[in-house]
């Protein structure tokens, strides 16, 4: 980024300044990255360029660039090296997570991160990072399934790709139930569909956990893993409408025995 109107943590005493962490809990392939950039056109935030896990000084543990970067909810021993404390150093990773940093606002006083799979260390984030709260979003399992196969689709076969796509999900929204039922004083909860298509009630949200993120531009064009640029819109329909009707039974065959589950998070297991 080289956009001079941006201030950089580097040069300002953000141990200080910042006065609340603000964690974006949610699967990947569901929307995570369009939140953060909406985020991030707010003059009271500190963001980062990528994925906290992605940048540069993150001491813990990576899913990107392990085995299985999209489906690691799929992957056991995945699960449980997230899940160790003693793989993460918090303060090392804190402070470069500062350092790197960017705001519209040399004033900005919340850190803003997202990372897939905090879904699992989530504990930590609460433990380590003072005044830290959280948005708990989701997305409509099927759509997350096919985001995730095209992006597989060149490392394996689709019958495979689709099986652990939709073993991960079903594993994400299983921690994510968790965590929202766990952290219910901690965090605000809405999903993709709401952030698209009632941007104005997903506004209200966000801004229970701190109102100064009134001035977010839900009608700007935000660019989105360098795909698109655009204002927000609805892509599961389209995304949805891609899977095959093999796919399709393939993902029943797994999500049909989880409809509590969906129902838990409003969604509809599609016959």
């Amino acid at each position: 980024m080289t956009d001079t109107k941006y201030c950089f943590g580097a040069a300002y005493p953000l141990t200080t300044q910042i006065n609340q962490h603000l964690f974006i809990i949610c699967p990947n392939n569901s929307g995570s990255t369009l939140l953060k950039n909406l985020l991030a056109s707010s003059r009271h935030t500190w963001n980062l360029l990528r994925e906290g896990q992605a940048m540069q000084g993150f001491h813990g543990v990576k899913t990107r660039g392990s085995k299985t970067p999209l489906t690691w909810a799929a992957n056991p021993s995945m699960l449980k090296s997230l899940s160790v404390a003693g793989n993460f150093d918090w303060v090392k990773t804190q402070r470069q997570w500062y350092f790197q940093a960017y705001s519209n606002s040399p004033d900005a006083s919340i850190f803003v991160e997202k990372s897939p799979a905090s879904l699992v260390y989530i504990d930590q984030y609460k433990q380590h990072f003072e005044h830290s709260r959280f948005l708990f979003m989701v997305r409509n399992p099927y759509a997350c399934i096919e985001g995730i196969c095209r992006r597989l689709k060149h490392a394996m076969d689709i019958d495979t790709a689709t099986q652990l796509a939709t073993q991960h999900i079903i594993r994400c929204l299983t921690i994510q139930r968790r965590n929202i039922q766990h952290y219910t004083s901690d965090g605000v909860f809405f999903s993709y569909e709401m952030l698209c298509d009632q941007p104005e009630q997903a506004a209200k949200r966000i801004q229970m956990i701190n109102p100064l993120l009134n001035d977010i531009d839900y009608n700007a064009h935000v660019p989105v893993k360098q795909h698109y640029n655009e204002s927000i819109r609805n892509m599961n329909t389209e995304q949805i409408n891609s899977l095959s009707s093999r796919q399709l039974n393939l993902i029943n065959k797994q999500l049909e025995r989880e409809v509590e589950l969906l129902n838990y998070f409003s969604y509809e297991y599609l016959i």
